[in-house]
């Protein structure tokens, strides 16, 4: 997982590097579209777009507590695990049932 890094380019658009490698997505492009709203993004996304616009650890403080955040976290997990098909985990533990990226995430709106 440390080789991978996601950049907001723009509200709705990432850069994914993973070992030197770039490419450009929308979230429609990355499934995180809602289904049921099209145009509209998923909780995924949204999850995303709080990590990389708030500094580790205070991102997770920055989510909007909810009460199946837990359920969130774990789509997000399963999100990266299937998008990226890499093995471990890609969120890591900094507090007792608090969760943080365990992949480099950024914003770069230039």
């Amino acid at each position: 997982w440390s080789d991978v890094e996601i950049v907001l380019t723009d509200h709705d658009r990432v850069r994914i590097i993973v070992a030197g490698v770039s490419r450009e997505y929308s979230f429609a492009e990355l499934g995180l579209e809602d289904k049921r709203r099209p145009g509209y993004a998923r909780s995924e996304w949204r999850m995303l777009k709080t990590y990389a616009e708030n500094p580790q650890p205070d991102a997770y403080h920055k989510l909007p507590h909810r009460k199946n955040l837990k359920i969130e976290i774990s789509r997000f997990r399963h999100w990266l695990q299937g998008f990226f098909g890499i093995p471990g985990d890609p969120l890591k533990p900094f507090k007792s049932d608090l969760w943080l990226p365990n992949v480099n995430i950024g914003i770069d709106y230039a």
